[in-house]
């Protein structure tokens, strides 16, 4: 209201006081009316001034609250935090897509990442092919980690070969970056797949920051309005843009180039990282971008993700393990890595594959999901260019359905051109002759940016182009020839090592429909070095060649032409020697053990047999059963057919535990060692081939007993016998003479002997001394029984007439039989546990009670001595046994248990005869040694000792 009036009496006064003024004074008329517009003029502005500060100054209030609310927000809000473990959570796992063969578990990128390496580099030094063959001088390598972060920003392009690790490298920086508590200069990551963001940048024209909010804004955590610019502009930023040359069309490449350019010019302060392959940064490159180049991984990083893979996985098999006692993996793993690593160190091909991140992770994923590498490594060369050729590149559509067959094809058919010219490189004149024939109305220079994008095929030079390792052409020059059908003849390549390994790739293809029988035949009729190792290669590798094709292999070995025996000797000792593993020290250990079929040949050749080695085993399977004199005589043959190469020799122990590629295709076999102590190497958690350790061999003397029972429980009439022989001695003596106490006592246990044989039904029941009769009663039937017991016992061995009761027992049976059978009739013991007890005393006085365990190596010596003062029985029976047993020990024939239970019960009760403990001892090995031969005869043990041969 006060306002009001107040402009009421501005606007009202004013011309009032004109017009009064005017009246009085006329000549000043003009002056006053002309004050008054002014005054009403400037009453009118000051009016609507007022009313638009009013309107501006409640729009400035709602921006400053707006503005001031977006800052607290940005600056205060816990959307870092989140961001942060959104953007880690979305990267813990290890990038699998496009892999044919995969695990039930995904190990962690923590776990398996290995630093990447990369060196400045021009973009045109930079090689494009898979296995990246750059030349020109090495430079200092870095850390991508290294060179962000720093004070000053930097903007880098990191160009790498397909599967080099670039999208794994970014993916690593990005959860790095995120980390809780991590501080740095540029602790917010930003990490864009480009193929994804094309047509915003191309066709929207986003800014960056517009960019990422918009990806961003997708998720459930949105975010402050304004914080990724705010943070862009405060230049705490590390911006990761992957895939520059996954943005399949070129002009859209460009445009995206330019875009980053723009970008990091209008970011400055912010770190850039920008990945692609070389061939297309090349072309389309980011201005002010400083270019490394992703090195090969070293052998070491190999190993240490080799290593690490195994030990995630070994790590998630604990954490499902229910029963923690179980947990064993951690060796398992181990080991598994080893052999692995054992593998791609003894192959060449696969080594060179090796360096590159993507076809470890293949390698090392087929590797852990079989058990093994397969056989057949087409199978792995299969998958590896299946995924180089387009499994990667479907998921930015870079390569179309329609052109991946025509990829594959023009690459196979390059790859047969290039195999029999002959060559591993090809002009450019002769690539493009080669997509115009296959496709007439084809843009070249499309295909052959479709064909370099592989990575399999590139021109490392203008003018030429090759494949990226020479196995990589030989399995698609054998894709070419599986399906086109024509072009190689392998009649004649079979002499020619340049197709060696393509034929084989050919044959080990169950859809290329190879003749595996003519093949074979083919390099028979050949007969030189390189078609029969041709031909056994396509035996093992490839698939069933028929009986008839493998009878005129095993034709070949059992050769009576002695040349003819030495070829195939040296054609399948060099495929042995082939596969091998290099140590550190220069020394090379075959990851194969001999075969039964080499071995084979070095006795036919030699005119030798062997009964150890047992007849049935498979040609390619290893020799087992050999012995360490013929395992060394093996060597010397080796060394004589292949002349000219190793020497070679067997392992030692360290090359044998260190290397596991070895020891997993060992088995659970043993291995004979280079001469020196404990020349059989075992594996852990096997038992020792040659042990026989103490409760064996009571396990089969009881068994022993067991089976004789029946004889042994006749020893009651040889007692007898020799008890009636001292009491008829007595009775004769004149009464003066004679020992009444001690015809008491013989007499008494001849009573209770004969209670016992009666029980076991050896004598008729009425076949007894009558007790308290008279001397001429006891004397007849003392007689009768001494006959009756002479018809009945049979006794071969006298025993000394002058000698006490106890020697002359145990010079008719043995110490060891008198002993136990004294003790079990001091027992007393029942018919139903007679055995039992006898079989107690029994180990107990032969000494297998307390024995030490045993290692005898089939074919050592068992020897069978007794002092030569020992009784007839015993030096009988020695001569007996150690007759006996000279086939058996020698291996020339074979050990029936029937006749091993009775030269081993035979043995032991010679140990009671030995000269002191050293002599029991060795009678004691002797019975474990028969055991050994009786359960290696029976298959109870089966042979397990086989060669490996080591150079160097």
């Amino acid at each position: 209201m006060g306002k009001r009036l107040v402009v009421f009496l501005v606007a009202v006064l004013p011309p009032a006081g004109a017009v009064v003024l005017s009246v009085r004074q006329p000549q000043a008329s003009l002056l006053f009316i002309g004050l008054t517009l002014v005054i009403e003029l400037a009453v009118v502005l000051v009016s609507f001034g007022g009313k638009v500060t009013q309107d501006l100054l409640a729009r400035w209030r709602g921006r400053a609250v707006e503005y001031i609310d977006a800052a607290l927000a940005r600056r205060f809000s816990r959307f870092h935090h989140r961001y942060r473990a959104a953007l880690r959570d979305s990267l813990r796992d290890v990038d699998l897509s496009g892999l044919v063969t995969t695990g039930y578990y995904t190990p962690g990128l923590d776990e398996l990442f290995v630093d990447l390496q990369v060196e400045p580099r021009a973009p045109t030094l930079v090689d494009s092919g898979v296995l990246d063959e750059a030349e020109g001088p090495r430079r200092e390598l870095f850390s991508v980690e290294e060179l962000v972060g720093r004070r000053d920003a930097v903007a880098l392009a990191v160009l790498g070969v397909p599967g080099s690790g670039k999208t794994t490298l970014l993916r690593h920086l990005a959860r790095q970056t995120a980390r809780e508590g991590r501080r740095g200069r540029r602790d917010v990551p930003i990490l864009l797949y480009l193929r994804d963001h094309v047509d915003s940048i191309v066709n929207e024209r986003l800014s960056l920051s517009t960019l990422v909010t918009q990806w961003w804004g997708r998720t459930k955590h949105r975010e402050p309005v304004g914080w990724f610019e705010q943070r862009l502009d405060e230049g705490r930023c590390l911006v990761l843009l992957d895939g520059l040359d996954e943005i399949a069309d070129r002009a859209h490449r460009r445009a995206v180039a330019n875009w980053i350019t723009a970008q990091v010019e209008s970011h400055y302060g912010n770190d850039f990282v920008i990945t692609s392959r070389p061939r297309a940064y090349e072309t389309e490159p980011v201005g002010g971008a400083t270019v490394y180049r992703v090195h090969s991984l070293t052998e070491e990083k190999v190993e240490r993700f080799v290593r690490a893979w195994y030990g995630a996985f070994a790590r998630d098999e604990d954490r499902r393990a229910k029963d923690r006692r179980t947990r064993q993996t951690a060796a398992r793993a181990r080991d598994q890595a080893g052999d692995l690593l054992d593998r791609v160190r003894g192959d060449p091909g696969l080594r060179a594959l090796a360096v590159n991140p993507l076809l470890l992770t293949m390698i090392v994923n087929v590797h852990q999901v079989r058990g093994t590498l397969p056989k057949a490594r087409v199978d792995l060369y299969r998958e590896i260019c299946e995924v180089l050729l387009w499994r990667r590149d479907e998921r930015s559509g870079a390569v179309a359905e329609q052109d991946r067959g025509q990829v594959r094809d023009l690459l196979a058919a390059l790859a047969h051109d290039m195999m029999l010219g002959k060559t591993r490189k090809l002009p450019r004149s002769a690539v493009v002759a080669r997509i115009t024939g296959l496709f007439a109305d084809a843009d070249v220079e499309t295909v052959l940016d479709r064909v370099r994008r592989t990575g399999l095929f590139v021109d490392r030079e203008e003018t030429t182009w090759s494949f990226a390792h020479l196995t990589i052409q030989e399995y698609l020059a054998a894709a070419h020839v599986s399906t086109a059908g024509s072009g190689m003849s392998q009649v004649k390549a079979i002499d020619d090592p340049w197709w060696r390994e393509t034929i084989l790739f050919h044959v080990a293809d169950p859809r290329a429909g190879a003749d595996l029988g003519a093949i074979v035949r083919s390099c028979l009729r050949s007969g030189t070095e390189d078609a029969l190792s041709l031909a056994f290669d396509v035996e093992r590798h490839g698939r069933d060649i028929g009986p008839e094709v493998r009878a005129e292999l095993d034709a070949l070995v059992e050769s009576s032409d002695p040349t003819r025996r030495r070829l195939v000797a040296r054609v399948l000792l060099g495929g042995l020697l082939r596969e091998v593993v290099t140590r550190a020290d220069g020394a090379q250990v075959c990851v194969r053990p001999v075969t039964a079929r080499i071995y084979a040949l070095h006795l036919r050749d030699r005119a030798l047999s062997d009964p150890t080695v047992p007849a049935g085993t498979g040609a390619d399977d290893p020799v087992v059963g050999v012995r360490a004199e013929t395992a060394g005589a093996f060597v010397l043959w080796a060394n004589e057919v292949m002349a000219g190469h190793g020497p070679y020799r067997l392992p030692r122990r360290p090359e044998i535990e260190e290397s596991p590629a070895t020891r997993l295709a060992v088995g659970g076999n043993s291995v004979w060692l280079a001469p020196g102590d404990q020349r059989l190497w075992v594996p852990k958690g096997v038992p020792h081939p040659h042990l026989v350790d103490r409760a064996s061999l009571v396990a089969h003397v009881r068994a022993d007993i067991e089976r004789s029972g029946r004889g042994l429980t006749r020893l009651l009439l040889t007692r007898a016998l020799v008890i009636t022989g001292f009491v008829c001695g007595l009775l004769a003596e004149p009464d003066g003479d004679r020992g009444d106490d001690d015809l008491h006592d013989h007499l008494y246990d001849l009573d209770r002997t004969l209670c016992h044989a009666r029980d076991h039904g050896l004598v008729d029941q009425d076949l007894r001394i009558t007790p308290g009769a008279g001397l001429a009663t006891t004397r007849e039937q003392v007689g009768r029984l001494r006959a009756e017991l002479t018809r009945l016992a049979e006794p071969r061995d006298p025993h000394d007439p002058n000698a006490d009761f106890d020697t002359a027992h145990d010079q008719v049976m043995g110490r060891t039989l008198s002993q136990a059978l004294v003790w079990v009739l001091n027992q007393n013991a029942p018919a139903d546990t007679w055995l039992d007890s006898f079989t107690t005393a029994f180990l107990r006085y032969s000494g297998v009670t307390d024995a030490r365990d045993h290692i005898v190596p089939p074919g050592s010596p068992l020897p069978v001595e007794v002092p030569s003062s020992a009784s007839p029985w015993a030096l009988r029976t020695t001569e007996e046994v150690r007759v006996a047993i000279t086939p058996f020990a020698a291996r020339e024939k074979v050990l029936t248990r029937q006749t091993a239970t009775d030269l081993r019960l035979r043995v032991l009760c010679l140990a009671g005869e030995a000269d002191g403990p050293s002599g029991r001892a060795a009678l004691i090995q002797t019975a474990a040694g028969l055991t050994l031969l009786e359960r290696r005869d029976s298959g109870e043990t089966p042979p397990t000792e086989t060669i490996i041969l080591a150079a160097g």
